[in-house]
């Protein structure tokens, strides 16, 4: 008698491997200003430390991000750009505009 070896095989699996969650995208401070008239002050590193890398930001725009206010009895301007990137990808930038003293909002959700 003669034994007669089979190899199983398996069927290739019907399930496709789970895709993996996009990226959030953060936010990049392109730019940031506060100005009245026509002298201004780049305070794009105090929005980059607040920030920078998140999917949302909220803060009060006031004289705690100025070495000095230009015209402190003015109203003046908080000017900022930024983006929202995946690090891979990049969505349109966008240019936002408030008052002193007003609640800054950022997101890129």
């Amino acid at each position: 008698m003669q034994k007669v070896c089979t190899a199983e095989t398996k069927a290739p699996s019907k399930e496709t491997p789970a895709a993996a969650p996009a990226a959030p995208y953060l936010l990049h401070i392109m730019t940031a200003a506060y100005n009245v008239d026509s002298t201004g002050e780049d305070v794009v590193f105090s929005v980059r430390d607040l920030c920078e890398g998140k999917e949302t930001c909220s803060f009060v725009g006031d004289a705690k991000f100025l070495q000095r206010d230009p015209a402190p009895r003015q109203h003046g301007r908080f000017s900022i750009i930024y983006e929202c990137t995946t690090g891979f990808q990049s969505k349109d930038a966008v240019h936002l505009v408030f008052r002193k003293n007003e609640t800054i909002q950022l997101g890129c959700r």
